[in-house]
């Protein structure tokens, strides 16, 4: 069976930017449900965005117009 979330890859990236942390058991499943999250957030309020121009595919003027606003809604 495949693995969804990608432990090592998470682990060496919290580590890079997080060097003294020790995260717990099971913590980069959820930094991985936060990030599938926000990149969830993220293509919804592209896809409005688009729609609201009559466009129906999602470019990356879309994302980057929205991005900002997604950023600051999804700090926590």
């Amino acid at each position: 069976m495949k693995r969804t979330c990608p432990g090592p890859r998470v682990r060496a990236v919290v580590k890079r930017y997080q060097p003294h942390a020790k995260p717990v058991k099971n913590a980069e499943r959820l930094v991985f449900l936060c990030y599938m999250l926000f990149l969830k957030r993220l293509a919804a309020a592209s896809c409005v965005e688009a729609q609201e121009n009559k466009q129906k595919t999602v470019t990356g003027q879309h994302v980057k117009k929205v991005l900002k606003n997604v950023l600051k809604a999804s700090k926590g």
